[in-house]
């Protein structure tokens, strides 16, 4: 994310949108991937969300394993009312990330706007317990 610096629908949108990757540099391709990233979080700050589920797309369709990118492009979908979408999402990132707190509470806010309750509270209680700083504190003494 760019910090101190307004945007604007034309100030995130990077460069590269829709290009393809195939002749690529290794250094631009990391340099586009950095630019794409850096826009699909202006627009989900921006609550753009429909921007956001075609930035993060494009991301995760060039660098798959990103479980971040994955989970932040299912709060996108979640966002724009695609459950099942978001859903697909989220839990075949669960499969890789089985003890990620943000993805357990990410599923646990799907479960509950499903209103699949009981569900929602197993992902909510997954949770490890932070302190205020956001450590773990699960395993303190």
């Amino acid at each position: 994310m760019i910090i101190g610096r307004k945007h604007t629908k034309q100030a995130w949108l990077p460069r590269f949108i829709g290009q393809s990757f195939e002749r690529w540099t290794s250094a631009d391709r990391a340099s586009r991937l950095r630019e794409l990233r850096e826009a699909a979080d202006a627009a989900r700050d921006q609550h753009d969300w429909a921007a956001a589920v075609k930035l993060y797309g494009e991301v995760s369709a060039e660098d798959p394993s990103a479980s971040d990118i994955a989970v932040q492009l299912g709060h996108a979908h979640k966002e724009l009312g695609d459950y099942d979408r978001a859903g697909q999402l989220y839990y075949a990132t669960l499969n890789r990330k089985p003890g990620d707190d943000d993805l357990h509470l990410q599923i646990g806010h799907l479960e509950k706007l499903r209103n699949n309750v009981a569900k929602a509270m197993e992902h909510y209680k997954k949770q490890r317990p932070t302190c205020d700083r956001g450590e773990n504190i699960s395993n303190r003494t």
